[in-house]
C-alpha cells in the first residue's frame, strides 16, 4: 500500500469513528416530537469531537470527491460542528446554508446511499430549523422519498412519524410509529444500528403521545 493511501485510510478510520461516537452518545442529534436534541451536554461533545472530524473528512474529500461515504460522513460532521453553536444559531446563519448545499449535493449524486440518509438530513433540517427555514411539508416529502428508497428502515419510518405528528396528522404519525414498536421495520442501514435503541424508545413514547392526541381529538 501506498503511504498516502495508508495515511488516507487511517485518516478514514479515526474520522469515522468519531462520528460515530458522536452519532452513539447524542442520538444523531435526533429531531423529536416535542423538540431537538440540542442540549448543554450534546453540544460539549459536538465541539469536543466534531471539528478535527470535520477537517479530516473535507481533506479526504476533496482526494475522493465521488465517495459517497466520505460526502455522507462529512456532511453528519458539519451538522454537528455548526450544532455545536446551538441549532438554532447555526440554522439562520451561513453554516445552515453551507449545510443545505452539502445535502443538496449528496441527494443529488448518492440519493440512495446508506437506505436514503441523504432525504433524512434534508428533513432533520427543516424540521428543526426555525422560522422562516423550517418548512414541515418539505420535511414531511424528503421522510416520504427516505422511506421509497428504504421502507424498512426504523430510521426513516422513526422520521416519517415525526414530520407527520409536526404536521398535525396524528393517524399517518401513529401508522409510522407503530411500524417501529410493533417490530416490522428494522436496522438496515449502517449508521442507524448506532441509534436504534434510541429510536425504538423515542418511538414508544411518540406512539403514545400520538394515541393520546388522537384519543382527546375525537372526544
Amino acid at each position: 500500500m501506498h503511504p498516502s493511501t495508508h495515511s488516507a485510510s487511517l485518516k478514514l478510520k479515526l474520522a469515522d469513528a468519531s462520528v460515530s461516537l458522536l452519532r452513539s452518545l447524542t442520538n444523531a442529534n435526533a429531531v423529536l416530537i416535542d423538540g431537538i436534541s440540542d442540549s448543554e451536554a450534546n453540544r460539549k461533545l459536538w465541539k469536543q469531537y466534531a471539528f478535527t472530524a470535520y477537517d479530516l473528512l473535507k481533506d479526504l474529500h476533496k482526494q475522493q470527491p465521488d465517495n459517497p461515504q466520505l460526502h455522507v460522513l462529512m456532511t453528519e460532521a458539519y451538522t454537528y460542528r455548526t450544532s455545536s453553536k446551538g441549532i438554532l444559531k447555526a440554522a439562520v446563519t451561513g453554516d445552515g446554508l453551507t449545510f443545505m448545499k452539502l445535502v443538496d449535493q449528496i441527494v443529488t449524486k448518492h440519493p440512495t446511499y446508506d437506505a436514503g440518509v441523504p432525504f433524512i438530513f434534508r428533513g432533520a433540517f427543516l424540521l428543526a430549523a426555525p422560522w422562516p427555514l423550517r418548512n414541515v411539508p418539505k420535511a414531511v416529502e424528503a421522510f416520504q422519498s427516505a422511506c421509497k428508497v428504504e421502507p424498512r428502515s426504523l430510521r426513516n419510518n422513526y422520521f416519517l412519524g415525526v414530520s407527520h405528528f409536526h404536521a398535525g396528522a396524528w393517524e399517518e404519525a401513529e401508522k409510522a410509529f407503530s411500524r417501529v414498536v410493533g417490530g416490522e421495520v428494522e436496522s438496515v442501514a449502517a449508521t442507524e444500528k448506532d441509534v436504534a435503541d434510541f429510536l425504538k424508545r423515542e418511538s414508544k413514547r411518540s406512539l403514545e403521545v400520538t394515541t393520546g392526541k388522537i384519543a382527546a381529538a375525537k372526544k
